[in-house]
């Protein structure tokens, strides 16, 4: 038995418990109660230590174990200062909002966060709008997440199965994947599958109780995954100082392919050479029709060496990287910048067919994984004081507007064990994103970017795979994919509780059966699912900019008009319009440049962030003014809402009809 069938059986053992929890949890949902609040929320009844590891986990997403260690991969040490405030998220996202929505959720009955917009504002169509924001941004969310899912089950099998006598043809047999197996790779592909199917059928079966159980026990693998690989790394390695000292000396450079398709190629800028060097492999319109270099200027400074890669007559580049080193370095201009050598110890080495770049990727230095802020590949500062100081509100503040995650803090008995949770998840926090710094700058030195097929958002389950034995690799590597699983399940049930709770059940069809809220709740879950793995056959380059994206965008839509909605009393219908609104559409309009860029349109670019800071700074405070200007100059709310949600003796008695008014 090989180690890759040995590690993949001890990540199948993990996955059957999982199910098996997930059939005991769904045990609940044919016992005689509410469907709607056992689904999503797990009849409240979740105990404090479990809550507060499922809010953990939650947070901790593909992004904590995929997308975070591919930066600190990427840029190094800078990343203390890009997380350095989540471990102040639990204090501000549940100790700002916890009790009070604990509190209101419980008296009005609410379920789901539109529930409680709808029905302090008393508006139907903004309940609406707040469920058309959840299900926008966590499917954007989502599609991140299913590709770190794929990424890591890639990784675990790719050793243990035979991709081209079984994978490939089985895809090809269906039109959709096999085109999408031709661009990406069959392993990729046939492991987004397993994926989601595996966390579809779980999630849709098992509801929040299921989610919560699961949540529970991923995130105890997670922490002890993480405490495992900080030792066994940094004894590889000889220590902090050592990976210090060795990224230090790493001269400016950078890779283009892969070892797996044997045309990874290596540039390292020549001695002497003190301006930025970009490399970029050019097959547009404008390239000559041999294969050629030429040494153009870059808009930032410094040089291009631009290799000009001819096509075939089916328009396919049939240059090797072989070849392409071999111009570079018999090209006297080129060969004063840059040397090239083909990476891999294999005879098939640089045999393969070289890659094309986007655009000109810079050749990097190690010491600016030292000493920050690191320089990315467009020869920009990757995290500057602007977008540090940005980063240390949005982590703080993001979580108090997330319905993602404060749906979990409606589901507490009480504020007891909301303290305690607190301080679990704090602690839980500082032990798990510390050490990960710890791990993956020392991991910069370890596995060379060339052997990352999927690039460097699959560090994790790499470095797992290469440095333990293959048993522990299985435990390993089951912890990024916790923490994936953990937040797909969350936002999936957020979704569907969006569409089956708020749109179905409170806007089209108030008096429906609970026969048709339970098999609409199942049919939703999977739909949507279904969905976001088609989405995800074409992923995002950087899994962590997806992630930022709609954490920023969901939490500058529901911050203010939440928070200011559950504590003051004056905070009226049009003002949280006002306040949602304008959080939703700067957020996205800053983004706008990337999804341009990202499908090759006009007008792409980076986002926006005026002056430094990023937009969702912008759109906190912009939605912060705008709700507390128009709460003064609009309508107050009526009398019976302020009672309701203020009024200490009418709060006692007062009870929502499942329609939305207050009785």
């Amino acid at each position: 038995m090989t180690n890759a069938v040995i590690t993949l059986l001890v990540f199948a053992a993990y996955l059957l418990i999982m199910f098996l929890l997930t059939l005991f949890a769904g045990s609940f949902l044919v016992r005689p109660k509410s469907f709607v609040s056992e689904y999503f929320l797990g009849g409240r009844s979740m105990a404090s230590w479990t809550l507060a590891l499922s809010f953990a986990a939650t947070c901790i997403s593909g992004g904590t174990f995929a997308g975070f260690p591919s930066l600190i991969y990427t840029h190094g040490w800078v990343l203390f200062l890009w997380i350095g405030s989540f471990m102040l998220f639990p204090m501000f996202t549940m100790g700002l909002m916890g009790k009070r929505l604990n509190q209101l959720s419980h008296r009005m009955g609410s379920v789901t966060i539109p529930d409680i917009i709808r029905d302090r504002y008393q508006s139907t169509t903004l309940g609406i709008f707040a469920s058309f924001a959840i299900i926008f941004f966590l499917t954007v969310n989502l599609v991140a997440q299913f590709k770190s899912g794929g990424i890591i089950l890639d990784v675990i099998m790719r050793d243990a199965f035979d991709y081209d006598a079984y994978v490939t043809p089985f895809l090809h047999s269906l039109p959709i994947f096999g085109d999408a197996a031709d661009r990406i790779g069959p392993g990729y592909v046939f492991s987004l599958i397993l994926f989601s199917i595996i966390t579809i059928v779980y999630t849709s079966y098992g509801g929040f109780r299921a989610v919560v159980w699961t949540d529970t026990m991923q995130g105890i693998v997670m922490f002890v995954g993480v405490l495992i690989l900080l030792p066994v790394v940094l004894i590889k390695v000889g220590g902090l100082g050592e990976v210090t000292r060795k990224l230090a000396e790493m001269p400016p450079l950078t890779v283009i392919g892969t070892t797996p398709l044997n045309n990874a190629i290596e540039y390292t800028a020549a001695e002497g050479v003190l301006n930025p060097v970009y490399v970029e492999h050019f097959s547009g319109p404008d390239a000559k029709p041999t294969l050629a270099v030429e040494i153009v200027p870059h808009e930032r400074g410094g040089e291009i060496v631009r290799v000009h890669l001819p096509k075939d007559a089916n328009g396919k580049i049939n240059s090797t990287a072989r070849e392409v080193t071999s111009a570079i370095n018999s090209d006297e201009a080129a060969s004063k910048l840059i040397s090239g050598k083909v990476y891999g110890d294999s005879e098939r080495a640089g045999k393969g067919l070289v890659m094309t770049t986007p655009a000109p990727k810079r050749l990097v230095s190690g010491k600016d994984r030292v000493y920050g802020p690191s320089i990315t590949e467009r020869g920009e500062p990757f995290h500057p004081l602007g977008m540090a100081i940005s980063f240390f509100v949005l982590w703080c503040f993001s979580g108090a507007g997330h319905p993602g995650f404060l749906v979990r803090l409606m589901a507490f008995k009480n504020s007891r064990d909301l303290r305690y949770s607190i301080v679990t998840v704090t602690f839980y926090f500082a032990m798990v994103y510390v050490p990960l710094v710890f791990i993956f700058v020392a991991g910069r030195t370890l596995v060379h970017p060339a052997d990352l097929t999927g690039g460097s958002d699959e560090i994790m389950p790499t470095l797992a795979k290469t440095l333990v034995h293959p048993l522990l690799a299985g435990l390993l590597i089951a912890a990024p994919f916790s923490a994936v699983t953990s937040t797909v399940e969350a936002f999936l049930l957020t979704v569907s509780s969006s569409v089956v709770r708020d749109i179905y059940q409170r806007t089209i069809h108030p008096n429906a059966s609970e026969r048709s809220i339970k098999l609409g709740s199942y049919l939703v879950t999977v739909t949507i699912g279904i969905i976001v793995m088609f989405l995800s056959l074409d992923p995002p380059p950087f899994l962590q900019d997806i992630v930022v994206f709609s954490s920023s965008g969901i939490a500058a839509t529901f911050l203010v008009a939440t928070f200011l909605g559950i504590y003051w009393k004056s905070m009226t219908t049009w003002a949280a319009w006002a306040a949602m609104i304008s959080g939703f559409a700067i957020v996205v309009a800053a983004h706008v440049p990337i999804l341009l860029r990202r499908f090759g349109l006009p007008g792409g670019g980076n986002a926006i962030v005026p002056y430094g800071i990023d937009s969702f700074v912008w759109a906190c405070v912009i939605s912060l003014i705008l709700g507390v200007l128009v709460s003064y100059i609009s309508r107050k709310p009526s009398d019976v809402v302020v009672k309701a949600y203020f009024g200490r003796e009418a709060a006692k008695s007062s009870k929502r009809t499942v329609s939305g008014e207050l009785v």
